[in-house]
Parts: C-alpha cells; sequence; structure tokens
C-alpha cells in the first residue's frame, strides 16, 4: 500500500515516540528495585516509596503506550479501509445454518484449517457431538478460509456435516485475521439468540460439560473477555513463524490480549469488537490484534480464567495429569482425546 506525504509523516511521529517511549522504560528497568539495590543509607520506607514511584511510571508508560498503538492502527483515510477487515465484505462460499431461528446456550466457533480434518473428525466425535446439556442447546461450528487443492474434500464435509463456514480468503497464517474477524461478523449477523460464545482452535480439547455450567451459571462476564491473560507480551523479531517486523508493529510489547487457543464472551462483546475493526489497520497476529487492540479500542477488559476453569497445555497424559479432569476448561493440543473423553464423561455424569 502507498503512503501518502500525510501517512508518512504520521509514521515517523509514532515511530519517534515508540523510541522515546523504549528510552523511558530502560530508564524504569534502571530504577533500583528493593532495599538491596539502593543506597546503603536508605530507609525501608524509602525503598516502598521507590517501588510505588517505579510502578506509577510503568504504569503511565503502557497507558502511553497504548495511545501511540491506537494512533498507529487508525486509519485516517478511507482508500485505505480493507475490503474484508474493515468493510466485511465477506461471501461465505460455504455455510452452516445451525444458528437460523434457534435459540442457543453455548456456541462454540472452532477456528480451523482446511486440511485439519482428522482434528474436525476428533471433535465431531467427541465433545462437539453433544448439542444439548442440561436443558441448553450446544451448537459447534468450524470457521475456514479458502484453500483450492482440497476444496472439493471440503464441500463433501460440509455436504455431510453441514457445520462449516468458509469465507472468500486464502487460508494462511498471514489471514489468520481476517478469519478471526469473520467468525465474530458470521456470529453477529446470523445467531441472533445466543447466551455464551466460545471461541476456540481445532486443537483445543474443550470440557464441554464444564463449559455448559458456568454458562448456565454465569453466562459470560459484561464488558470482559473471559481467558489466559497475557500482559507484557514482546513480539518475536529473529525467528520463527510468528515473526513480526517492525514495520508491521513498531512497538516494544503487545497491549494486554487473550492467549489465542481459547477464550469466552457475549454476543455484545463480539459486536463491540466487530465495529472496532471498522476502521483499524490489519494486523496478521490474530489474537493480539482482536483480543488486543480491538478488545482495547472498544473499552473491553480482560478477566483471568479461575483456578478451576483453567487450560492445560500439552506435554502431558490423561494417565499422569494428577488433578481431576473437572478442574480445567480447555486442554490444548491433548494427544489422546478417545481416553481423556471417556474419563471427562465419567467424572461428569457419576458425581
Amino acid at each position: 500500500m502507498k503512503l501518502t506525504p500525510c501517512s508518512r509523516h504520521r509514521r515517523k511521529k509514532v515511530l519517534l515516540a515508540t523510541v522515546l517511549l523504549t528510552c523511558f522504560y530502560a530508564f524504569l528497568l534502571w530504577i533500583p528495585r528493593d532495599r538491596n539495590e539502593a543506597s546503603n543509607n536508605s530507609s525501608l520506607g524509602t525503598v516502598k516509596k521507590e517501588s510505588h514511584g517505579k510502578n506509577k511510571f510503568m504504569g503511565l508508560y503502557f497507558k502511553k503506550l497504548l495511545n501511540l498503538i491506537m494512533t498507529w492502527f487508525i486509519i485516517k483515510n478511507d482508500n485505505q479501509l480493507d475490503k474484508l477487515l474493515n468493510k466485511h465484505s465477506f461471501v461465505f462460499g460455504l455455510n452452516s445454518r445451525q444458528c437460523l431461528n434457534v435459540s442457543i446456550g453455548v456456541l462454540i466457533v472452532v477456528h480451523s484449517d482446511p486440511s485439519n480434518v482428522e482434528k474436525r473428525s476428533v471433535i465431531r466425535n467427541t465433545w462437539g457431538s453433544v448439542t444439548t446439556f442440561r436443558n441448553t442447546p450446544v451448537v459447534c461450528v468450524f470457521m475456514m478460509g479458502e484453500r483450492n487443492n482440497i476444496q472439493q474434500e471440503i464441500v463433501q464435509e460440509s455436504i455431510l456435516f453441514g457445520d462449516i463456514v468458509q469465507g472468500n480468503f486464502k487460508d494462511s497464517y498471514k489471514n489468520l485475521t481476517y478469519k478471526h474477524v469473520m467468525a465474530l461478523h458470521w456470529v453477529t449477523t446470523q445467531c441472533h439468540d445466543v447466551r455464551t460464545i466460545v471461541k476456540v482452535d481445532d486443537d483445543v480439547f474443550v470440557n464441554i460439560f464444564k463449559l455448559v455450567n458456568f454458562s448456565l451459571t454465569t453466562g459470560h462476564l459484561h464488558n470482559s473477555l473471559y481467558c489466559t491473560v497475557l500482559q507484557t507480551g514482546r513480539p518475536f523479531r529473529k525467528e520463527g513463524k510468528w515473526i513480526t517486523s517492525r514495520e508491521e508493529y513498531p512497538f516494544e510489547f503487545f497491549p494486554t490480549y487473550c492467549e489465542g487457543m481459547a477464550y469466552i464472551l457475549s454476543v455484545d462483546e463480539a459486536k463491540r469488537l466487530t465495529k472496532a475493526s471498522e476502521n483499524m489497520r490489519f494486523y496478521w497476529i490474530d489474537d493480539v490484534y482482536v483480543t488486543g487492540i480491538l478488545a482495547h479500542k472498544a473499552g473491553i477488559g480482560h478477566t483471568q480464567l479461575l483456578e478451576t476453569h483453567k487450560s492445560a497445555k500439552a506435554g502431558f497424559s490423561d494417565n499422569d495429569y494428577e488433578s481431576s479432569v473437572n478442574d480445567v476448561l480447555f486442554f490444548h493440543d491433548f494427544k489422546t482425546s478417545a481416553s481423556l473423553w471417556e474419563k471427562v464423561k465419567f467424572e461428569c455424569c457419576s458425581t
């Protein structure tokens, strides 16, 4: 995208402000952190004052940083608006009618790669097979972009199960933000009576019974995303599939955001996030963009998952996992889904 002289000037101002803020942050890190680092003559009271002062300055730093991030991402020129991201001109080549004229207790939106047929099959045969629990309707829908070399297989899968929504963009890591905003747009335009919305990736195993219980007792948290909250995250600059250039994101820190594998929200928050995307420039790391940048713009906060709603990471098996599966809401990249499903059903239905 070609920048106008005005846009170049604005970008230079933001970059200069970013450099100054970075220097300010380095100064804050230099401030003595505890009594041993302070002068030998300092009293404990003085050290506490220094610590309080440092925290105050850190808060000021991140407040200024958020303002700069918002300035950077807001689109001033309508000619720069993205057809999909900002105008929401999504065309659903494949669509699911599971929301049509139906009241839904829990709607689970699964972000899936078109090639992950086996992962979708595992979900449909385990937690995704639950369509109602405690008289609460549950719907699971898979979101994806286009993948030309396997399109016919995706069409047949959609015909068979009726649970796929496919947008008019190439499905890739760099287009995850399109998928995320498309999912929000789809929910807000086609699902009109939903109590609780859950976004997950297709490598996440959901404790569906615990999730429904949460929906019945809480529904959702007003004006907040319920998730594993990540603070002071930083962009990767050197290597890895998530590497971000300074042209894409010139700042040293991300705003507070949700870990991307799973989070819970309401239709109201989904509408506000969708609205917030209408004049914000593209950034391809979708969890940072949607649950961080757009959430901040929309005035939506973050609430950390309770200990009894925690998420479990890969690297353990269900045989040696010490705590009850009922303490876990989301299992990430769990390899033995069949045995986990049996354990989840047993603990749910035998207590």
